[in-house]
């Protein structure tokens, strides 16, 4: 008895000097030490994440990680770089992304024939939305990286300049939300790319409702294919996972459509898209071409 006492002791040591609740806090900086706002921070094998705030620092607390474990970090125009957990756990991490440097695929857009297009939906008096900038997870709610978007379909013949993005907020608890527009090349009917190089980070302030335009002029954005445009949920202030039902970003619903392309929804970082035929949402773009 006191030998089998024993044995389970010692095995109880051995695991929890493998596998245990593991915090880890710090920056991410770019090459000049300055802070990379907004970034990826990602638990590979857990499939959950957070991101860096605006000056970079992040905090991050999970449990059964091993110190082989790995943690990515990662943000758009940047070098995604992987860090085990046990280079992480004593301190404060510093964490230096190298910025990109990608070639793009020259695009000539002829001047004298431009004309501006518009498509998406514009419907907003819906009796449906969709509850956004949330997981539908019951474990973790509000959990960051849920996307949702639609497919803008703007063929391949000629170039097509992006202006405008703009999507409708039907209701809003939120006294400050932290949104990314993501710009998609698309692979099997998916997501797969982003064409945007730099973040497009959107604020929303004082539970804003209606319109919410984006402009894309700066961003230099020029396609010649189809795309796939989504919101990524980041941060919310104040949170309220007491009350999951009520509390969020809601979007108009529109469903059933038809001849109208799929919604797409992502519940998590690393989760799968989920293609949703006959639905879609209040979205908006503006192009010229």
């Amino acid at each position: 008895m006191i030998k089998m006492k024993l044995l389970l002791f010692l095995l109880l040591v051995t695991f929890s000097s493998f596998s245990q609740e593991v915090f880890i806090s710090g920056d991410v900086i770019d090459k000049e030490q300055k802070p990379i706002a907004y970034s990826n921070v990602v638990a590979l094998n857990k499939k959950v994440g957070t991101f860096s705030d605006e000056n970079g620092k992040f905090n991050f607390k999970l449990g059964d990680l091993l110190d082989s474990d790995i943690i990515e970090f990662s943000c758009l125009g940047y070098i995604t770089k992987q860090i085990p957990v046990k280079e992480l756990k004593n301190g404060i991490a510093k964490i230096s992304l190298i910025e990109a440097v990608e070639k793009l695929d020259e695009v000539v857009l002829y001047t004298k024939k431009i004309k501006t297009y518009v498509k998406g939906k514009t419907r907003t008096n819906t009796s449906d939305m969709v509850r956004f900038s949330s997981s539908f997870r019951e474990s973790v709610w509000n959990e960051p990286g849920y996307e949702i978007g639609r497919k803008f379909k703007l063929g391949t013949k000629k170039a097509s300049y992006l202006k405008e993005f703009s999507f409708y907020i039907k209701k809003n608890t939120f006294q400050k939300t932290i949104l990314e527009i993501n710009i998609y090349k698309i692979k099997d009917n998916k997501p797969f790319q982003n064409i945007n190089s730099s973040s497009i980070i959107v604020t929303v302030d004082n539970e804003f409702t209606g319109w919410k335009i984006v402009d894309l002029s700066d961003f230099d954005i020029y396609v010649k294919e189809d795309i796939i445009i989504t919101v990524e949920y980041i941060k919310a202030e104040p949170t309220c996972y007491e009350q999951p039902g009520n509390c969020g970003l809601f979007f108009p619903y529109i469903y059933p459509t038809i001849a109208t392309p799929p919604m797409y929804t992502k519940q998590g970082i690393l989760d799968e898209w989920e293609i949703r035929k006959g639905e879609s949402i209040t979205m908006i773009l503006t192009y010229k071409k």
